[in-house]
């Protein structure tokens, strides 16, 4: 009588091994691809820096114009549509400041981790965190309000 040999399904060790080995090394790459968090902060602050800087310049323009800073609701009605300045529809929250006699201004912006400022003086630092809800804050006769 011949014995017929079956073959025993299933894997080897070695097998299991290099299939676990594979998984490991496909995940550690793609956990490296995926981390895409500080880019986009860096992005994300990028462009609030240069809607910042828009701002700062279209103030400026107006104070050299006018002879006199912006108040809060010439800033929106008329200062950011003469320059073509829309802001952008996300999560962050600009604000503006000014010291009509000091002649002095601030616009501050909520970046991934901290304020992002542009100001004509040192006078003033934003408190704390980039939190939206608080804002800035206010100091050395500054009136400061949120731009919508």
């Amino acid at each position: 009588m011949t014995h017929i040999q079956q073959k025993e399904r299933g894997f080897t060790l070695v097998e299991v091994i290099i299939a676990i080995a594979i998984i490991g090394i496909l995940f550690a790459a793609f956990s490296r691809l995926g981390n895409f968090g500080g880019a986009i902060n860096k992005a994300r602050d990028a462009k609030t820096q240069s809607f910042v800087a828009q701002i700062k310049n279209a103030v400026n323009i107006y104070y050299l114009t006018e002879g006199k800073m912006p108040d809060h609701g010439v800033l929106q009605a008329e200062v950011l549509p003469e320059n073509d300045i829309q802001l952008p529809d996300d999560e962050t929250c600009f604000w503006y400041g000014y010291n009509e006699e000091a002649g002095e201004f601030f616009v501050a912006a909520n970046g991934a981790d901290e304020w992002i400022v542009a100001h004509t003086t040192d006078a003033y630092v934003p408190d704390g965190t980039a939190d939206c809800a608080g804002g800035p804050g206010e100091g050395n006769g500054f009136q400061v309000a949120s731009i919508e």
